[in-house]
């Protein structure tokens, strides 16, 4: 599917189902191209920096968060969209994950329940009426969606794109506003995890060399002060990080450092 119908598509199923007071909500990859989509100059910077090439420019499966209270409200939503439920994943890892494939076979759907459990624990909340989720629409909070991707312990060049595109298309704020990306969120989440903040910081510097190369190499010229700034936006956040008060179970992890294993493995399954 073209990503706009298949962006339109999944914003659908979000709002069916929020109809219905189901909390779904969209994120990675496609979280991301929503949120600029009709937004020229981001969508031209996100192809420009390598997110995608021309002949993979799609998406092939629509990525949701929920909640565990809500299993079985959404297995009955997605039986009314004629969804094929996927039996083996749905009875092993349905504490975790549900997985549901289009009717046509044109898409999956993977729904993943807060606490979102990859290389570290981003928790959401469990109660639908208390968590995040009701913070935005139709996707993930804007400060979520960059603490799952400052997560993952091996990162590749798509995720440090997405990032780059988060830091580039919005600002940041130190509190939940619309369009903005709450910062105080992330220095909460990494001052009581030093696993965490590990691979979040190394990250961080990842993206900042990314971005360093489109500069050195004359790529990208076009945006090339907007590049700087939102270099200048990540040190931003991390003299926050580096500068906040972390917390008993930080201190405690730190003494231990890598001498043992910080982060989840992450199994396919």
């Amino acid at each position: 599917m073209p990503p706009q119908e298949f962006a339109k598509e999944a914003i659908k199923i979000v709002e069916a189902a929020q109809g219905k007071n189901i909390y779904l909500r969209i994120m990675g990859a496609l979280g991301v191209y929503i949120g600029i989509m009709n937004n020229e100059k981001c969508l031209d910077l996100y192809k420009t920096i390598g997110r995608f090439s021309e002949n993979e420019f799609g998406f092939t499966d629509l990525d949701l968060v929920a909640y565990g209270k809500q299993r079985n409200a959404i297995e009955k939503f997605f039986k009314e969209l004629s969804f094929k439920p996927d039996d083996y994943v749905n009875a092993m890892f349905s504490d975790r994950r549900l997985i549901f494939y289009h009717p046509n076979q044109l898409y999956s759907v993977d729904i993943f329940f807060s606490p979102l459990e990859f290389s570290h624990i981003i928790d959401l909340g469990k109660d639908p009426e208390k968590g995040r989720l009701k913070l935005s629409f139709p996707t993930l909070p804007l400060s979520d969606m960059v603490l799952l991707k400052l997560q993952i312990h091996d990162i590749n060049r798509k995720d440090l794109a997405d990032l780059a595109v988060i830091f580039s298309c919005y600002p940041i704020s130190e509190q939940e506003e619309h369009g903005k990306i709450n910062v105080n969120r992330i220095v909460e989440v990494l001052s009581d995890d030093w696993g965490f903040w590990y691979d979040a910081t190394n990250n961080l510097k990842l993206l900042k060399n990314f971005l360093g190369e489109f500069l050195e190499k004359g790529h990208a010229q076009n945006y090339h002060e907007k590049i700087k700034e939102t270099i200048k936006t990540i040190e931003e956040l991390e003299h926050k990080i580096e500068s906040s008060q972390k917390t008993k179970n930080w201190l405690k992890r730190a003494k231990i450092g890598t001498s043992k294993r910080w982060y989840n493995v992450v199994e396919e399954i």
